[in-house]
């Protein structure tokens, strides 16, 4: 090490303790003095020397084994000392000056500023070493005489440290990874209808999200057979957990064999295989007389293909009773499109059954149901109706979190009229489906998707599925995630839960 115009030896624990500078400083004239090359010539003796004698301790006889180095050895004439860290007073700059110019410093002198200075060492020596042990890299000026404050460093220490250890997630109430708990009965459910790209990018960042410490298995539903490439390479992603794929639907033809004529006419007469404003979007089976790949139009939905009309009516209604799922109580129902852009800090699971909740939702609303005839679909399956569904008790008002409902009233006219009939988002919420098993509701979700409609109806959808029994099982339990803390910053759509504006890039 060299200090000032001296060299002094060193050698180092192996095993990672290394002497401090003070050390170094106490015995620099243990080893000759080496001078700058302006004085080689009238002490080129002593430098022969010196070089020797550090050559010497650097490489070992070659008639004797090596041997590790003994730990914090100075000078093997001198006994070693304690290792200390080094001194932080401003004299010590001003000690290499005096070196600089030539004035040595005797013994006696380095011993007097070493001891004045060892309470102040031991003082701040753990808080040190503390530092050190939490962020390895982060460095303190020799020159600061106050006592190391960590929190300086804490937004470095939290950079550096695991996600679950740092100072967001501990008030996020993150749980340690080996302390996570798994819920009983919790399935993670989507529906495709055939082979997409998007279903394993979703699994996976879900996983990377959430589920890679808990595992939950997941149910896929589908409409056609997929391929086996696309059921493995899903099923590898949820890896250790398990992966069910389960088709929704007949056949469509059996589907359509099994309607009337006069439901048969209207399907085929509103379906077309092209979109009528875009002729290069058309189904695959342009032969057939009915394809799910047919554009469909509904005076108050639009064109929509009859695939995606089939998934609102299967949500609705056929998923509760579904056997694929009736070992489960809890559903996490997340679309295939939808994206977890960031780990959730948060399980969105403990509020759903520790709280006993009916529904947790990403989104609402989504949108408000327009439709007169749900009014008569409420009243047939609960004998009362609601036409307000909101989480504010009056426009503008203050936001609750959970739902705020209102029965219907006549106007003037003597109607009932919606006012601000909110929908849950479906693109993901956590239901608890034995409720959405009771009979009451599946009457309702029943009424919902055959009542005073047609086959493969868009109009009513599993939005509605899902808010209208919540709303009459118990508002109170019908809660909103970002409204209770629950950020989970989920892609779809073009937007962050359904609310800021988000650019998905793809590379």
């Amino acid at each position: 090490i060299f200090l000032g115009r001296q060299w002094t030896l060193l050698t180092v624990d192996p095993h990672g303790v290394v002497p401090s500078a003070s050390d170094a400083e106490h015995h620099m004239h243990s080893l000759p003095k080496l001078q700058d090359s302006s004085n080689s010539n009238s002490n080129s003796n002593s430098n022969s020397n010196s070089n020797q004698r550090i050559r010497d301790l650097e490489t070992p006889s070659s008639s004797s084994p090596i041997q590790p180095p003994p730990k914090a050895i100075i000078n093997p004439e001198t006994p070693p000392t304690p290792i200390q860290e080094p001194p932080k007073d401003d004299h010590e700059s001003n000690d290499k000056d005096e070196a600089d110019d030539g004035d040595k410093r005797d013994n006696e002198e380095g011993d007097e500023a070493n001891d004045k200075d060892q309470d102040k060492e031991d003082e701040d020596e753990n808080t040190t070493l503390a530092l050190a042990t939490m962020a390895p890299q982060l460095t303190v000026d020799a020159g600061i005489e106050e006592a190391v404050d960590i929190s300086r460093f804490q937004a470095e220490i939290d950079r550096r440290l695991p996600l679950w250890q740092t100072e967001a997630a501990k008030e996020d109430h993150l749980q340690d990874p080996p302390t996570v708990k798994i819920y009983d009965k919790v399935v993670l459910v989507t529906k495709i209808h055939a082979s997409r790209d998007s279903l394993n990018q979703m699994i996976c960042l879900q996983k990377a999200a959430f589920n890679h410490r808990r595992n939950y298995p997941w149910v896929i539903f589908h409409t056609v057979p997929l391929p086996a490439k696309t059921m493995a390479q899903a099923r590898a992603l949820a890896y250790p957990g398990t992966v069910t794929f389960a088709l929704d639907s007949p056949p469509l033809d059996q589907v359509v064999g099994n309607f009337t004529q006069e439901e048969q006419d209207y399907l085929i007469n509103r379906c077309q295989c092209c979109h009528p404003k875009d002729d290069k979007n058309c189904c695959k089976n342009p032969e057939k007389k009915i394809d799910w790949g047919f554009w469909c139009f509904e005076e108050k939905t639009g064109w929509v293909t009859l695939s995606y009309a089939w998934q609102a009516v299967f949500r609705s209604y056929n998923i509760w009773t579904h056997p694929a799922l009736k070992d489960y109580k809890y559903m996490v129902w997340i679309d295939d499109d939808a994206i977890p852009t960031k780990p959730w800090l948060k399980d969105p699971l403990k509020p759903m059954v520790e709280e006993d909740l009916v529904i947790f939702y990403d989104n609402f609303p989504a949108g408000f149901c327009k439709s007169g005839g749900i009014i008569e679909k409420m009243q047939l399956a609960y004998n009362r109706t609601y036409c307000y569904i909101h989480r504010i008790h009056v426009f503008k008002g203050n936001q609750t979190g959970k739902f705020v409902v209102r029965p219907c009233k006549k106007n003037k006219k003597g109607n009932y009229v919606l006012d601000k009939f909110g929908l849950v988002h479906g693109m993901m919420h956590i239901t608890n489906m034995d409720i959405y098993r009771k009979p009451e509701h599946m009457n309702f979700q029943r009424l919902l998707t055959q009542h005073n409609t047609h086959p493969f109806s868009r109009e009513w959808d599993d939005q509605i599925a899902v808010t209208v029994p919540a709303a009459f099982e118990n508002p109170d339990k019908a809660w909103d995630m970002r409204m209770h803390g629950y950020n989970m910053s989920i892609h779809h759509n073009g937007k962050l839960d359904g609310k800021n504006k988000n650019k998905k890039w793809k590379y």
